[in-house]
Protein backbone atom coordinates (compact mmCIF):
# COMPACT_ATOMS: atom_id res chain seq x y z
CA UNK A 1 0.00 0.00 0.00
CA UNK A 2 1.05 3.42 -0.76
CA UNK A 3 2.86 5.65 1.78
CA UNK A 4 0.48 8.22 2.50
CA UNK A 5 0.73 9.32 6.24
CA UNK A 6 1.63 12.61 7.38
CA UNK A 7 4.99 13.14 9.24
CA UNK A 8 3.60 15.16 12.66
CA UNK A 9 4.56 15.49 15.99
CA UNK A 10 2.08 14.16 18.25
CA UNK A 11 3.35 14.44 22.11
CA UNK A 12 0.15 15.52 24.33
CA UNK A 13 -1.29 15.33 26.85
CA UNK A 14 -7.96 14.56 24.17
CA UNK A 15 -10.54 17.73 22.42
CA UNK A 16 -10.91 18.70 21.44
CA UNK A 17 -11.14 21.57 19.28
CA UNK A 18 -13.35 23.96 19.97
CA UNK A 19 -15.74 24.63 16.95
CA UNK A 20 -18.57 26.26 15.97
CA UNK A 21 -20.97 27.79 13.13
CA UNK A 22 -22.53 30.97 12.85
CA UNK A 23 -21.83 34.46 12.39
CA UNK A 24 -19.87 37.01 13.27
CA UNK A 25 -22.62 38.56 15.20
CA UNK A 26 -21.70 36.19 18.25
CA UNK A 27 -19.15 38.39 19.10
CA UNK A 28 -20.96 41.55 20.14
CA UNK A 29 -24.18 39.55 21.57
CA UNK A 30 -21.80 38.04 24.42
CA UNK A 31 -19.57 40.91 25.03
CA UNK A 32 -22.28 42.66 27.42
CA UNK A 33 -23.69 39.75 29.26
CA UNK A 34 -19.70 38.74 30.35
CA UNK A 35 -19.27 42.14 32.03
CA UNK A 36 -23.00 41.84 33.78
CA UNK A 37 -22.21 37.89 34.63
CA UNK A 38 -18.96 38.26 36.18
CA UNK A 39 -18.69 39.17 40.03
CA UNK A 40 -16.50 41.65 41.04
CA UNK A 41 -14.69 39.07 43.43
CA UNK A 42 -14.06 37.01 40.26
CA UNK A 43 -12.44 39.90 38.11
CA UNK A 44 -10.07 40.71 40.62
CA UNK A 45 -8.70 37.42 41.04
CA UNK A 46 -8.67 36.26 37.23
CA UNK A 47 -7.15 40.15 36.61
CA UNK A 48 -4.79 39.74 39.31
CA UNK A 49 -0.94 40.10 38.18
CA UNK A 50 -2.16 40.23 34.32
CA UNK A 51 -3.01 44.45 34.62
CA UNK A 52 0.43 45.83 34.55
CA UNK A 53 1.39 44.81 30.67
CA UNK A 54 -1.44 46.81 29.57
CA UNK A 55 -1.17 49.24 32.29
CA UNK A 56 2.48 50.12 30.81
CA UNK A 57 0.85 51.35 27.83
CA UNK A 58 -0.77 54.58 28.33
CA UNK A 59 -2.11 54.71 24.92
CA UNK A 60 -5.07 52.71 24.26
CA UNK A 61 -4.04 49.65 22.45
CA UNK A 62 -6.01 48.02 20.03
CA UNK A 63 -5.68 44.24 18.90
CA UNK A 64 -6.61 41.96 16.15
CA UNK A 65 -7.91 38.55 17.09
CA UNK A 66 -9.26 36.06 15.13
CA UNK A 67 -10.65 32.72 16.06
CA UNK A 68 -13.57 30.15 14.83
CA UNK A 69 -16.42 30.60 17.57
CA UNK A 70 -18.98 32.10 15.54
CA UNK A 71 -22.19 30.70 17.04
CA UNK A 72 -23.04 32.93 20.60
CA UNK A 73 -25.27 30.17 22.16
CA UNK A 74 -22.37 27.66 22.14
CA UNK A 75 -21.39 27.19 25.52
CA UNK A 76 -17.38 26.87 24.05
CA UNK A 77 -17.87 30.29 22.12
CA UNK A 78 -19.63 31.63 24.94
CA UNK A 79 -16.35 30.65 27.48
CA UNK A 80 -14.43 32.42 25.14
CA UNK A 81 -16.17 35.43 24.24
CA UNK A 82 -16.97 36.30 28.25
CA UNK A 83 -13.11 36.01 28.56
CA UNK A 84 -12.25 38.63 25.95
CA UNK A 85 -15.10 40.54 27.19
CA UNK A 86 -13.78 40.40 30.55
CA UNK A 87 -10.16 41.16 29.94
CA UNK A 88 -11.51 44.35 28.14
CA UNK A 89 -13.53 45.18 31.39
CA UNK A 90 -10.12 44.56 33.84
CA UNK A 91 -7.49 46.23 30.81
CA UNK A 92 -10.02 49.48 29.87
CA UNK A 93 -7.49 51.10 27.46
CA UNK A 94 -6.81 47.60 25.35
CA UNK A 95 -9.67 46.55 22.58
CA UNK A 96 -9.97 43.97 21.20
CA UNK A 97 -11.02 43.60 17.53
CA UNK A 98 -12.37 39.96 17.12
CA UNK A 99 -12.99 38.45 13.64
CA UNK A 100 -14.69 34.94 13.99
CA UNK A 101 -15.04 32.48 10.94
CA UNK A 102 -15.92 28.87 10.70
CA UNK A 103 -13.49 25.86 11.23
CA UNK A 104 -12.87 25.12 7.29
CA UNK A 105 -12.50 28.87 5.92
CA UNK A 106 -10.56 29.55 8.71
CA UNK A 107 -7.91 27.42 7.88
CA UNK A 108 -7.56 28.45 4.45
CA UNK A 109 -7.82 32.38 5.78
CA UNK A 110 -4.95 31.26 8.30
CA UNK A 111 -2.62 30.57 6.22
CA UNK A 112 -3.48 32.80 3.52
CA UNK A 113 -3.02 35.76 6.14
CA UNK A 114 0.59 33.91 7.30
CA UNK A 115 1.75 34.08 3.53
CA UNK A 116 1.17 37.52 3.03
CA UNK A 117 2.45 38.87 6.13
CA UNK A 118 -1.35 39.90 7.48
CA UNK A 119 -1.55 37.76 10.78
CA UNK A 120 -3.73 39.09 13.18
CA UNK A 121 -2.12 39.85 16.65
CA UNK A 122 -3.77 36.89 18.36
CA UNK A 123 -4.90 34.42 16.41
CA UNK A 124 -6.59 30.59 16.77
CA UNK A 125 -4.83 27.48 16.02
CA UNK A 126 -4.62 24.05 15.82
CA UNK A 127 -1.95 22.47 17.16
CA UNK A 128 1.11 19.95 16.20
CA UNK A 129 1.60 19.98 12.27
CA UNK A 130 -0.97 22.73 11.49
CA UNK A 131 0.91 24.97 13.60
CA UNK A 132 4.04 23.98 13.31
CA UNK A 133 4.34 26.15 9.35
CA UNK A 134 3.93 29.45 11.26
CA UNK A 135 6.86 28.89 14.07
CA UNK A 136 9.23 27.48 11.03
CA UNK A 137 8.12 30.68 9.20
CA UNK A 138 9.01 32.74 12.24
CA UNK A 139 5.11 33.92 12.02
CA UNK A 140 4.93 33.32 15.51
CA UNK A 141 5.93 34.77 18.99
CA UNK A 142 7.73 32.52 21.10
CA UNK A 143 6.36 33.08 24.43
CA UNK A 144 8.27 31.66 27.44
CA UNK A 145 9.30 35.15 28.14
CA UNK A 146 6.28 35.94 29.31
CA UNK A 147 5.79 32.30 30.77
CA UNK A 148 7.98 32.67 34.18
CA UNK A 149 5.56 34.41 36.10
CA UNK A 150 4.18 30.52 37.08
CA UNK A 151 1.97 30.30 34.02
CA UNK A 152 3.47 27.04 32.87
CA UNK A 153 2.88 25.19 35.95
CA UNK A 154 -1.18 26.28 35.91
CA UNK A 155 -1.77 24.02 33.16
CA UNK A 156 -1.90 20.26 33.11
CA UNK A 157 0.88 18.27 32.56
CA UNK A 158 1.74 17.57 29.18
CA UNK A 159 -0.63 19.87 27.73
CA UNK A 160 1.56 22.96 26.92
CA UNK A 161 3.16 20.42 23.92
CA UNK A 162 0.25 21.38 21.79
CA UNK A 163 1.31 24.27 20.52
CA UNK A 164 5.97 23.56 21.75
CA UNK A 165 7.92 22.82 19.50
CA UNK A 166 11.96 22.64 19.78
CA UNK A 167 11.33 23.06 23.99
CA UNK A 168 9.95 26.69 23.32
CA UNK A 169 6.26 27.28 23.87
CA UNK A 170 4.15 29.57 21.27
CA UNK A 171 0.78 28.99 22.09
CA UNK A 172 -2.15 28.32 25.10
CA UNK A 173 -4.87 25.89 25.02
CA UNK A 174 -7.73 26.27 26.41
CA UNK A 175 -9.38 22.62 26.76
CA UNK A 176 -8.54 19.14 26.43
CA UNK A 177 -10.30 15.87 25.71
CA UNK A 178 -9.60 11.90 26.31
CA UNK A 179 -10.99 8.49 25.83
CA UNK A 180 -12.24 6.52 28.47
CA UNK A 181 -13.97 3.41 29.69
CA UNK A 182 -17.40 4.40 31.33
CA UNK A 183 -19.18 1.95 33.86
CA UNK A 184 -22.91 1.49 35.09
CA UNK A 185 -22.57 0.66 38.23
CA UNK A 186 -26.50 -0.01 38.67
CA UNK A 187 -25.82 -2.92 36.31
CA UNK A 188 -22.52 -4.24 37.86
CA UNK A 189 -24.33 -4.31 40.87
CA UNK A 190 -27.32 -5.96 39.99
CA UNK A 191 -24.79 -8.64 38.55
CA UNK A 192 -22.88 -8.87 41.41
CA UNK A 193 -19.80 -7.85 40.24
CA UNK A 194 -17.52 -5.10 40.71
CA UNK A 195 -15.73 -2.13 37.99
CA UNK A 196 -12.24 -3.50 36.89
CA UNK A 197 -9.04 -1.87 37.98
CA UNK A 198 -6.85 -4.11 35.77
CA UNK A 199 -7.53 -5.04 32.37
CA UNK A 200 -7.32 -8.98 33.32
CA UNK A 201 -10.29 -7.89 35.74
CA UNK A 202 -12.11 -6.23 32.71
CA UNK A 203 -11.88 -9.38 30.78
CA UNK A 204 -13.47 -11.18 33.58
CA UNK A 205 -16.41 -8.92 33.89
CA UNK A 206 -16.93 -9.35 30.51
CA UNK A 207 -16.75 -13.42 30.77
CA UNK A 208 -19.07 -12.69 33.61
CA UNK A 209 -21.81 -10.74 31.81
CA UNK A 210 -21.99 -12.44 28.57
CA UNK A 211 -22.46 -15.95 30.70
CA UNK A 212 -25.33 -14.59 32.30
CA UNK A 213 -26.70 -13.59 28.70
CA UNK A 214 -25.64 -9.80 28.99
CA UNK A 215 -23.57 -7.96 26.19
CA UNK A 216 -20.56 -6.43 28.09
CA UNK A 217 -20.05 -3.66 26.21
CA UNK A 218 -21.57 -0.66 23.09
CA UNK A 219 -19.24 0.91 20.77
CA UNK A 220 -19.78 3.04 17.96
CA UNK A 221 -17.94 0.82 15.38
CA UNK A 222 -19.10 2.15 12.26
CA UNK A 223 -17.20 5.54 12.67
CA UNK A 224 -14.09 3.57 12.65
CA UNK A 225 -12.12 5.49 14.83
CA UNK A 226 -12.94 4.09 18.64
CA UNK A 227 -11.60 1.26 17.14
CA UNK A 228 -8.48 2.47 16.04
CA UNK A 229 -8.93 4.31 19.40
CA UNK A 230 -8.62 1.74 21.41
CA UNK A 231 -5.98 0.10 19.80
CA UNK A 232 -4.08 3.01 20.40
CA UNK A 233 -4.75 2.62 23.95
CA UNK A 234 -3.51 -0.75 23.78
CA UNK A 235 -0.30 0.26 21.94
CA UNK A 236 0.45 3.12 25.25
CA UNK A 237 0.00 0.10 27.35
CA UNK A 238 2.45 -2.58 25.28
CA UNK A 239 5.00 0.09 23.74
CA UNK A 240 4.15 3.36 25.91
CA UNK A 241 3.77 6.69 24.46
CA UNK A 242 7.23 7.69 22.83
CA UNK A 243 7.46 4.95 20.76
CA UNK A 244 3.74 5.53 20.14
CA UNK A 245 4.65 9.15 18.81
CA UNK A 246 7.98 7.72 16.85
CA UNK A 247 5.86 5.44 14.89
CA UNK A 248 3.39 8.09 13.57
CA UNK A 249 5.92 10.66 13.25
CA UNK A 250 7.81 7.81 11.19
CA UNK A 251 10.70 7.59 13.06
CA UNK A 252 10.42 4.20 14.27
CA UNK A 253 7.95 1.22 12.32
CA UNK A 254 4.82 -0.30 13.97
CA UNK A 255 5.94 -3.58 12.70
CA UNK A 256 7.31 -4.75 16.10
CA UNK A 257 6.25 -7.03 18.64
CA UNK A 258 4.68 -4.43 20.90
CA UNK A 259 2.25 -3.50 18.28
CA UNK A 260 1.66 -6.40 17.41
CA UNK A 261 0.93 -7.43 20.76
CA UNK A 262 -1.73 -4.58 20.86
CA UNK A 263 -3.35 -5.61 17.91
CA UNK A 264 -3.62 -9.40 19.68
CA UNK A 265 -5.10 -8.05 22.90
CA UNK A 266 -7.97 -5.79 20.53
CA UNK A 267 -8.78 -8.39 18.36
CA UNK A 268 -9.53 -10.71 21.30
CA UNK A 269 -10.91 -8.24 22.99
CA UNK A 270 -14.22 -7.38 20.64
CA UNK A 271 -14.19 -10.96 19.48
CA UNK A 272 -16.36 -13.52 20.61
CA UNK A 273 -19.96 -11.39 21.58
CA UNK A 274 -18.01 -8.61 23.69
CA UNK A 275 -19.74 -5.55 21.92
CA UNK A 276 -23.71 -5.59 21.43
CA UNK A 277 -24.84 -6.83 17.94
CA UNK A 278 -25.40 -3.48 16.62
CA UNK A 279 -22.86 -1.47 17.43
CA UNK A 280 -20.73 -2.34 14.28
CA UNK A 281 -23.78 -0.58 12.56
CA UNK A 282 -24.29 2.75 15.01
CA UNK A 283 -22.16 5.67 15.15
CA UNK A 284 -20.56 6.85 18.64
CA UNK A 285 -23.64 9.46 19.44
CA UNK A 286 -26.09 6.68 18.53
CA UNK A 287 -24.18 4.20 20.50
CA UNK A 288 -24.64 6.97 23.23
CA UNK A 289 -27.92 7.49 23.16
CA UNK A 290 -28.71 3.89 23.53
CA UNK A 291 -25.95 3.34 26.38
CA UNK A 292 -27.30 6.91 27.90
CA UNK A 293 -30.81 4.44 28.09
CA UNK A 294 -29.13 2.27 30.69
CA UNK A 295 -28.65 -1.64 31.00
CA UNK A 296 -25.81 -1.72 29.09
CA UNK A 297 -22.76 -2.21 31.09
CA UNK A 298 -20.31 -0.35 29.99
CA UNK A 299 -18.83 1.83 26.61
CA UNK A 300 -16.19 3.55 25.53
CA UNK A 301 -16.18 7.15 24.08
CA UNK A 302 -14.37 10.22 25.05
CA UNK A 303 -14.50 12.88 27.45
CA UNK A 304 -17.30 14.72 25.20
CA UNK A 305 -19.77 12.12 25.75
CA UNK A 306 -20.11 13.10 29.61
CA UNK A 307 -22.49 15.24 28.55
CA UNK A 308 -25.04 13.24 26.97
CA UNK A 309 -24.55 10.51 30.03
CA UNK A 310 -25.08 13.03 32.61
CA UNK A 311 -27.72 15.12 30.77
CA UNK A 312 -31.46 15.98 31.11
CA UNK A 313 -33.53 12.56 30.23
CA UNK A 314 -30.34 10.33 30.66
CA UNK A 315 -31.31 7.04 32.79
CA UNK A 316 -27.38 6.67 33.52
CA UNK A 317 -26.89 9.93 35.19
CA UNK A 318 -24.95 10.03 38.49
CA UNK A 319 -24.58 6.12 37.76
CA UNK A 320 -21.16 5.70 35.83
CA UNK A 321 -17.69 5.58 36.79
CA UNK A 322 -15.03 6.95 33.88
CA UNK A 323 -11.29 5.32 34.08
CA UNK A 324 -8.37 5.09 31.61
CA UNK A 325 -8.22 2.25 30.09
CA UNK A 326 -7.03 -0.43 32.58
CA UNK A 327 -2.99 -1.61 32.86
CA UNK A 328 -2.29 -4.80 31.54
CA UNK A 329 -0.24 -7.15 33.39
CA UNK A 330 3.18 -8.32 32.46
CA UNK A 331 3.30 -4.95 29.92
CA UNK A 332 5.34 -1.74 29.96
CA UNK A 333 2.24 -0.07 31.72
CA UNK A 334 2.56 4.16 32.45
CA UNK A 335 -0.35 4.91 34.46
CA UNK A 336 0.12 8.74 33.95
CA UNK A 337 0.18 8.06 29.96
CA UNK A 338 -3.32 7.96 28.08
CA UNK A 339 -4.82 8.74 24.63
CA UNK A 340 -5.59 12.40 24.62
CA UNK A 341 -4.69 15.51 24.02
CA UNK A 342 -5.27 19.52 23.82
CA UNK A 343 -5.75 19.71 20.38
CA UNK A 344 -5.96 23.75 19.77
CA UNK A 345 -4.78 26.81 21.26
CA UNK A 346 -3.92 30.78 21.25
CA UNK A 347 -0.82 31.90 19.53
CA UNK A 348 0.58 35.82 18.87
CA UNK A 349 1.88 37.31 15.51
CA UNK A 350 5.60 37.61 15.72
CA UNK A 351 4.92 41.07 14.09
CA UNK A 352 2.49 42.76 16.65
CA UNK A 353 2.88 46.10 17.66
CA UNK A 354 2.12 45.35 21.02
CA UNK A 355 3.91 41.82 22.17
CA UNK A 356 3.83 42.31 25.83
CA UNK A 357 0.09 43.64 25.89
CA UNK A 358 -1.12 40.49 23.44
CA UNK A 359 1.06 37.93 24.85
CA UNK A 360 -0.74 39.02 28.26
CA UNK A 361 -3.93 38.84 26.75
CA UNK A 362 -3.55 35.41 25.55
CA UNK A 363 -2.89 34.14 29.06
CA UNK A 364 -5.50 35.86 30.85
CA UNK A 365 -8.00 34.77 27.99
CA UNK A 366 -6.83 31.47 27.86
CA UNK A 367 -7.36 30.61 31.67
CA UNK A 368 -10.53 32.54 31.62
CA UNK A 369 -12.08 30.42 28.49
CA UNK A 370 -11.09 27.22 30.29
CA UNK A 371 -12.83 28.03 33.65
CA UNK A 372 -15.69 29.07 32.11
CA UNK A 373 -15.92 25.98 30.00
CA UNK A 374 -15.26 24.04 32.85
CA UNK A 375 -17.61 26.05 35.01
CA UNK A 376 -20.71 25.75 32.51
CA UNK A 377 -19.80 21.87 32.81
CA UNK A 378 -19.42 21.85 28.56
CA UNK A 379 -15.70 20.81 28.82
CA UNK A 380 -12.61 19.94 30.40
CA UNK A 381 -9.87 22.73 31.19
CA UNK A 382 -6.12 22.37 30.18
CA UNK A 383 -5.78 25.03 33.28
CA UNK A 384 -5.82 24.14 36.93
CA UNK A 385 -8.78 26.68 37.55
CA UNK A 386 -10.54 26.98 40.90
CA UNK A 387 -14.44 27.45 40.16
CA UNK A 388 -17.67 26.70 42.27
CA UNK A 389 -18.29 22.82 41.81
CA UNK A 390 -21.41 23.27 43.80
CA UNK A 391 -23.29 23.10 40.68
CA UNK A 392 -21.33 20.75 38.37
CA UNK A 393 -22.16 17.02 37.98
CA UNK A 394 -19.62 14.68 40.06
CA UNK A 395 -18.66 13.35 37.04
CA UNK A 396 -16.90 15.65 35.73
CA UNK A 397 -15.31 17.12 38.64
CA UNK A 398 -13.50 13.23 38.91
CA UNK A 399 -12.56 13.10 35.07
CA UNK A 400 -11.09 16.71 35.84
CA UNK A 401 -9.14 15.18 38.78
CA UNK A 402 -8.33 12.16 37.06
CA UNK A 403 -6.49 13.74 34.24
CA UNK A 404 -4.93 16.37 36.64
CA UNK A 405 -2.80 13.00 38.14
CA UNK A 406 -1.94 11.90 34.34
CA UNK A 407 1.44 13.55 32.71
CA UNK A 408 1.60 12.31 28.88
CA UNK A 409 -1.02 11.63 26.17
CA UNK A 410 -0.86 10.78 22.75
CA UNK A 411 -3.84 12.11 20.61
CA UNK A 412 -5.85 9.84 18.34
CA UNK A 413 -3.82 8.96 15.64
CA UNK A 414 -6.80 9.97 12.93
CA UNK A 415 -7.15 13.39 14.09
CA UNK A 416 -4.12 14.74 12.43
CA UNK A 417 -4.05 13.03 9.51
CA UNK A 418 -5.53 13.81 5.89
CA UNK A 419 -8.62 12.09 5.34
CA UNK A 420 -7.28 9.91 3.28
CA UNK A 421 -4.58 9.06 5.25
CA UNK A 422 -6.73 7.71 8.04
CA UNK A 423 -9.41 5.81 5.80
CA UNK A 424 -6.75 3.11 5.24
CA UNK A 425 -5.91 2.94 8.94
CA UNK A 426 -9.39 2.85 10.09
CA UNK A 427 -10.10 0.45 7.45
CA UNK A 428 -6.93 -1.53 7.92
CA UNK A 429 -7.85 -1.57 11.88
CA UNK A 430 -11.60 -2.62 11.33
CA UNK A 431 -10.02 -5.58 9.17
CA UNK A 432 -8.29 -6.78 12.23
CA UNK A 433 -11.02 -6.48 14.89
CA UNK A 434 -13.35 -8.34 12.39
CA UNK A 435 -11.17 -10.87 11.77
CA UNK A 436 -10.22 -10.30 8.33
CA UNK A 437 -5.88 -9.65 9.03
CA UNK A 438 -3.93 -11.46 12.01
CA UNK A 439 -2.21 -9.29 14.70
CA UNK A 440 1.23 -9.93 12.55
CA UNK A 441 -0.54 -8.80 9.05
CA UNK A 442 -1.92 -5.84 10.33
CA UNK A 443 1.13 -4.32 11.43
CA UNK A 444 3.26 -5.40 8.08
CA UNK A 445 0.07 -3.76 6.32
CA UNK A 446 0.07 -0.81 8.99
CA UNK A 447 4.13 -0.61 8.37
CA UNK A 448 3.31 -0.33 4.67
CA UNK A 449 0.83 2.98 5.24
CA UNK A 450 3.29 4.37 7.36
CA UNK A 451 6.04 3.69 4.90
CA UNK A 452 8.36 2.62 7.55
Amino acid sequence: MKKRWLSILLTISMTAVLTACGGNSAVQETKQSAVESTSAGEEAQTGEGTKEAAESTEEPVTLSMWHIQTNAEDLTAKALLDAIALYEETHPNVKIVQDATQGEQYKVKIRTAAASDELPDIFFAWGYSFAEDFVKSGKALQMDSWLEDGTKDKIKPGLLSVLSYNDAVYGLPVDFSGMLMYYNKTVFEENGLEIPDTYEDLVNVVDAFKQKGIAPMIMGGKAMWPLTAMFEDFSIRTVGAKTCLDVVSQQDTINQEGFVKAADYLQKFLSNKTLTEDSMTMIPPEANTKFAAGGIPMTYNGTWSIGVFEGEGSQVKDQLVAKPFPLIGGELNNPEEYVGASLSGYMVSSETKYPDVAADAVKFITEQAAKNLYQSGAGLPAWDVEVDESQLNPLIIAVNELYGGMTRGVANWDTLLLADYVEDYKNTTTMLTMGDLSPEEYTQEMAEILGK
